[in-house]
């Protein structure tokens, strides 16, 4: 019943086993998938993830169950998430269109938070930082995409309002693929 279907996909060094991608057509919104390699001279199985085929929950797929993001260094994925969420507006003005993962960090009243994300497989990682679940484009405060695949992204957040904050870190991609990082976060002293 569909027409006008456009498959992306990607699939690394024959050692990978795991494809990640987008499925478009006409009519219908682009639903990303993962497919696990079970044997290089075999299809592989297309396992949907888009938020109307998944009935159970994945850890960190929205900002309302966002991940806590403790100070250090945190490891994770893209892999298997959803694309639910876009920008374009206001402080982020520019579209991401991969699957993201949120967490979640608290900053001290005046404290700077300065995250960074290293990407450990090919692939674009890009961040924002937003203050509210229920409008992340007008709550976002920022977005870091300034390097190509493998590069790595820093952003920073400067908690001004005299309370302690809880702010949302969205790693995510500006293209369809999911990939590995290691993310680092770091709280400290503000400017004046």
């Amino acid at each position: 019943t569909l027409t006008r279907v456009r498959f992306k996909a990607r699939i690394g060094a024959p050692t990978c086993t795991v494809m990640t991608g987008a499925i478009r057509a006409k009519g219908m919104p682009r639903r990303a998938f993962f497919a696990s390699r079970t044997d290089i001279t075999t299809t592989t199985t297309l396992t949907p993830v888009s938020s109307t085929t998944t009935t159970t929950a994945i850890p960190c797929d929205t900002c309302v169950a966002a991940c806590a993001l403790p100070e250090g260094t945190t490891a994770g994925t893209t892999a298997g998430r959803r694309d639910d969420y876009e920008f374009g507006g206001g402080a982020c003005p520019e579209m991401y269109g991969g699957p993201e993962v949120f967490y979640a960090a608290t900053v001290p009243a005046g404290q700077l938070l300065t995250v960074t994300a290293t990407p450990t497989s090919f692939f674009d990682v890009a961040l924002a930082i937003v203050l509210d679940c229920t409008d992340l484009a007008l709550s976002c405060r920022g977005q870091a995409n300034r390097h190509a695949e493998g590069g790595v992204e820093t952003l920073t957040y400067q908690n001004q309002t005299g309370l302690p904050q809880t702010v949302f870190v969205v790693v995510d991609s500006p293209s369809p693929f999911a990939g590995n990082f290691m993310l680092d976060l770091q709280i400290g002293p503000g400017a004046p």
